[in-house]
């Protein structure tokens, strides 16, 4: 039994819907010589009607009962007459029903079919002032803080993570930003200050390298774009069918200026894979991770179209560092993880390309797997179209 509190008073209004436990409860409160029932009710209606001539100083109350229950009745009690104490006497330790009661302003809680000692126990403890809970009641309720305390701390880690991911996105995002606009800058500057003493040469040299360092600025705006997009579940695919190889060549014939595709290799082992998705955005997703190999390896890159299954299959391949075993689903499902993401590190870029690789998959119905071992292995994955399926 959970005792807390001070002093209080003996008579007792019995308040319960099944008259055969009201007797029951009768009889063994009258066995003790410090506390008399004067009255019982069926209903919180009838409880305060019978509160209305001042002879009641404990309410023993039923909590669910037909008509006014025990949690609005007890609320009406403790407003009206604040001296009375009440004590939930219910079959249920439900702690929604446990707090409800004692919100309302119950001093106790305790069970039905417990000891006559225990229920006694209970009475003496509020006549004194104090409150008391039923023992298992009090068990539910501390499982139930400490639940709650445990889904707070979850909750306070996850915002903790929000908080250190935004200073990880703040810290990236400055860092890809802040090399293209001090060259942009650096080139307005100089075309507009010194316009006349540059030649035509100089010129298209700082042209074409405002050129690039603008494209470089789309393509980190297009990227937030989409991984808003993938977080919102709203990412717009047009589905066409179309040759699987077709979506490796197009990605290959965009790079043509790229540093790096002379390394590379294309293995077309089936030249008749039919899959269905968003040309433009696969073609990107497969630059992305040409792209991706291409900087983090000086050796050959190979892609590879075949099928397997139901699936038609483009794999990426390098003899990079490749990914650590801890990193590969997370690259996948949460944007801005990096291998490192500091400002020193080797290789540029947001940690976005394999996240928005996988979400536009999966929005054509496909899905991106990362192979183990050395090197990196990345593997576009697309659904065959039906006829052709079990070829």
């Amino acid at each position: 039994m959970v005792v807390l509190g001070e002093p209080g008073a003996k008579r007792v209004l019995l308040v319960d819907d099944h008259v055969v436990l009201r007797r029951a409860v009768r009889d063994l409160i009258d066995l003790s010589d410090r506390f008399t029932v004067v009255d019982e009710a069926s209903n919180g209606d009838d409880a305060l009607r019978i509160m209305g001539d001042g002879r009641v100083d404990i309410v023993l109350m039923d909590v669910n009962m037909p008509g006014l229950g025990g949690i609005e009745a007890t609320r009406r009690i403790k407003r009206w007459h604040p001296d009375v104490e009440v004590v939930a006497l219910s079959a249920t330790g439900d702690v929604d029903l446990v707090q409800g009661m004692i919100d309302a302003g119950a001093a106790g809680y305790v069970l039905k079919g417990g000891s006559p000692e225990e229920l006694l126990q209970s009475l003496q403890a509020v006549a004194e002032g104090k409150g008391v809970l039923d023992d298992t009641v009090a068990r539910d309720v501390f499982n139930q803080m400490s639940q709650m305390y445990r889904e707070q701390q979850a909750r306070a880690d996850e915002l903790d993570e929000v908080n250190r991911m935004k200073t990880e996105f703040i810290s990236v995002i400055s860092h890809e930003l802040q090399t293209p606009l001090s060259i942009m800058k650096a080139g307005l500057h100089l075309l507009h200050h010194r316009e006349d003493t540059v030649d035509d040469e100089t010129k298209d040299v700082f042209f074409t390298s405002l050129a690039a360092e603008t494209d470089k600025l789309i393509h980190v705006v297009d990227q937030m774009l989409t991984v808003a997009a993938i977080q919102k579940g709203d990412v717009f695919a047009v589905p066409e069918e179309m040759v699987m190889s077709d979506i490796a060549l197009g990605a290959i014939t965009s790079m043509k200026d790229h540093p790096g595709t002379e390394r590379m290799t294309l293995d077309i082992r089936d030249d008749a894979v039919l899959v269905t998705g968003d040309r433009g955005r696969l073609v990107k997703v497969v630059r992305s991770l040409i792209d991706n190999a291409l900087r983090f390896s000086s050796e050959e890159v190979s892609v590879v179209v075949d099928r397997n299954h139901q699936w038609g299959q483009l794999t990426v391949t390098d003899r990079g560092p490749g990914l650590e075993a801890s990193l590969r689903e997370r690259v996948l499902r949460e944007p801005f993880v990096q291998g490192d993401s500091s400002n020193t590190r080797e290789h540029g870029g947001l940690g976005l390309s394999l996240y928005i690789a996988n979400g536009v998959l999966e929005a054509c119905g496909g899905q991106l797997r990362i192979g183990e071992g050395p090197g990196g292995s990345f593997r576009m994955m697309l659904p065959l179209l039906k006829r052709q399926s079990s070829a």
